[in-house]
C-alpha cells in the first residue's frame, strides 16, 4: 500500500508540474550539449568544416563562411540562414538543398502551430463555467480543451485550427513543388557528367566492351550521337583478376621501398625463403614483379 506521503506527491503531481520539470531536464541537457558543441566548434573548427582546409574538397563557400564565424560562439547559428540556395546548391548539392527546405518547412508548421496558440488559449481559458470542469485547478489544463464543456460552442475553434494548419501545410507543399521544379532543372542543366551519364543493365555479350556499347547508341540513338555519345566504360565484375592486381601492387611498393633503400643507403637486405639459402631482398622482389606481370 502506498503511504500518504507518496499519495501527496501523486497529487502536486499535476501538467503543469510534470511539463515544468520534463523542461528542466531536458532543457538542462540541451543547453549543456549545445554549450559543448559551440566550445568544439570553436576550439577544433576545422574538424567542423572539411571544406575550408582541404584541398580536395576545398569550397569557395565553406572558406568565406570560415573566416567570418571561425571565432564566433553563437553568432554562426542564426547567420546560417542568410545563405542562399544557390550557394548551398553550388557547394553542397540537391540533396542537401532539399533536406534543409524540408526542416525550413517543418519550422514554419511549428510557427503557425504557435500563431494558432496565441489565439486558441483565450479560447479556452475563458470557457463558460460548468460543473464538468469546475473540479479542473491546474492553469496549464485550464489553457486547454479540457476546459470546454461537452456542448460548448468553443469546439470549432480546435477544428477551425486544423483546417487552417492542413491549409497552410498544402500552400507549403504546393510552394515547395513549385521551387523543386526549378531548382531540379537548374541542378540538371549544370555542365557535370553526373548529370550527362546513362547507366544500363542487362547489356548482351557482344556490346559488353567499351568500343561496342559506344557503337551500339552511336547507330540506334534517335539523336545526333556524333556529339551526344562521348564514352562508355563497361564495368566489369572480375573478382580473380582484381585480387591479382592487389598482389601487385603490394609487390610494386615493396620493390620501389628495396629501390630507394638501395639507391639511397647504397645497402640491400637479405631474405631467407624456404629451403633456399640467404637471397638478395632487391632481386627476389624483381623477380615476383616479374612473376605478377606475366
Amino acid at each position: 500500500m502506498a503511504s500518504e506521503g507518496e499519495d501527496a506527491d501523486l497529487v502536486k503531481s499535476t501538467d503543469s508540474v510534470i511539463i515544468r520539470e520534463t523542461f528542466m531536464v531536458y532543457g538542462s541537457i540541451y543547453v549543456a550539449l549545445f554549450t559543448t558543441f559551440c566550445y568544439a566548434r570553436r576550439r577544433y573548427n576545422k574538424y567542423f568544416n572539411l571544406k575550408s582546409w582541404v584541398p580536395e574538397m576545398q569550397d569557395e563557400l565553406a572558406v568565406e563562411q570560415t573566416k567570418k564565424y571561425e571565432g564566433s560562439w553563437v553568432s554562426w547559428s542564426w547567420k546560417v540562414f542568410s545563405v542562399s540556395d544557390d550557394d548551398i546548391l553550388e557547394s553542397c548539392g540537391m540533396d542537401a538543398l532539399c533536406f534543409l527546405r524540408a526542416l525550413r518547412m517543418g519550422v514554419k508548421l511549428c510557427g503557425f502551430g504557435v500563431f494558432n496558440s496565441v489565439w486558441l488559449i483565450p479560447t479556452f481559458l475563458t470557457a463558460e463555467e460548468s460543473e464538468e470542469t469546475a473540479y479542473l485547478s491546474d492553469t496549464f489544463v485550464l489553457m486547454s480543451v479540457a476546459n470546454l464543456p461537452t456542448d460548448s460552442p468553443r469546439f470549432a475553434a480546435p477544428v477551425l485550427a486544423a483546417y487552417l494548419t492542413v491549409l497552410y501545410a498544402l500552400k507549403l507543399v504546393h510552394k515547395e513543388y513549385g521551387w523543386y521544379i526549378e531548382y531540379r532543372h537548374k541542378f540538371m542543366q549544370q555542365r557535370t557528367p553526373r548529370n550527362y551519364t546513362v547507366y544500363v543493365s542487362a547489356v548482351p555479350a557482344q556490346f559488353r566492351s567499351d568500343f561496342g556499347l559506344a557503337h551500339y547508341f552511336s547507330q540506334n540513338a534517335a539523336w545526333d550521337s556524333a556529339k551526344v555519345v562521348v564514352e562508355s566504360h563497361i564495368a566489369m565484375d572480375i573478382p580473380s583478376l582484381e585480387a591479382k592486381v592487389a598482389r601487385r601492387l603490394v609487390v610494386v611498393e615493396k620493390l620501389e621501398h628495396a629501390l630507394a633503400l638501395k639507391q639511397i643507403k647504397g645497402i640491400s637486405t637479405k631474405q631467407r625463403t624456404l629451403n633456399v639459402p640467404l637471397v638478395d631482398a632487391l632481386e627476389k622482389k624483381t623477380h615476383l614483379f616479374i612473376k605478377t606481370n606475366g
